[in-house]
């Protein structure tokens, strides 16, 4: 697993096996690379596309990655008000730091 800076440079964070899991605490503005052993771009995870959980799963060899769920089209409900409170506490905070 690589997270991608803003520059689109990976940084490796580490490994999952097969049948394993792992919890990973990320932002919305950034993105992740899963890769093979070789570093062969399997997929890459945008948080926010999907929901709180994202499954990686192995596929035979040549095929691309078998998603557990298929991409978010069209936002949950009450998500809009959520990100405006979101966007209003950042503004907020940033107000204070700077006054």
């Amino acid at each position: 697993m690589y997270k991608l800076d803003a520059e689109g440079k990976r940084t490796a964070q580490g490994m999952i096996a097969d049948n394993m899991s792992s919890s990973i605490l990320t932002y919305v503005d950034s993105p992740w690379v899963i890769a093979d052993t070789s570093g062969k771009c399997l997929e890459i995870v945008q948080p926010g596309q999907r929901t709180r959980y994202h499954t990686v799963e192995r596929s035979p060899a040549g095929h691309p990655p078998v998603h557990a769920a298929p991409p978010r089209t069209a936002p949950l409900a009450g998500s809009d008000e959520m990100l405006r409170q979101y966007i209003e506490a950042l503004a907020a905070a940033n107000r204070t730091t700077i006054a």
